[in-house]
């Protein structure tokens, strides 16, 4: 009788620790599906970003190409056009060329930018990845 006890003892002991492991493992597959979810929620809104960022980037690349055109124009014009002053000449040049150069820096603070906010944002949502 007293081994039928014992065994009984011993059975209660292991179906309370499996019903702890089992409350355990659910919460486990809860927490697997709610990181799940916002991961692929992330992921959405990284692709949403990638797609933006390349159509602005290609935005950006267009418009080096107009004024790389408008330079080519205006140096031609300035070339086969009576000459006004060489110094009008070299300082509408400049002005292209800085045009030109302020659209090439801007195209890189923007990449940066969206590269950082990007990321700030993914880390937000996503605090696990960080580390």
């Amino acid at each position: 009788m007293r081994g039928l006890r014992a065994c009984a003892a011993a059975y209660a002991a292991m179906e309370g620790q499996l019903e702890a492991l089992g409350v355990r493992w659910t919460t486990v597959c809860r927490w697997m599906e709610e990181r799940g979810a916002a991961l692929g929620e992330a992921a959405a809104r990284w692709h949403g970003f990638a797609d933006r960022l390349a159509a602005f980037t290609g935005w950006l690349a267009d418009t080096e190409d107009v004024l790389g055109d408008i330079e080519k124009r205006w140096t031609r014009d300035a070339v086969s056009a009576p000459a006004t002053t060489a110094h009008d000449e070299t300082t509408a040049a400049t002005e292209v060329l800085d045009v030109v150069e302020q659209v090439q820096c801007l195209k890189v603070v923007i990449v940066i930018t969206v590269h950082t906010h990007t990321h700030t944002r993914l880390t937000a949502l996503c605090p696990g990845l960080s580390g």
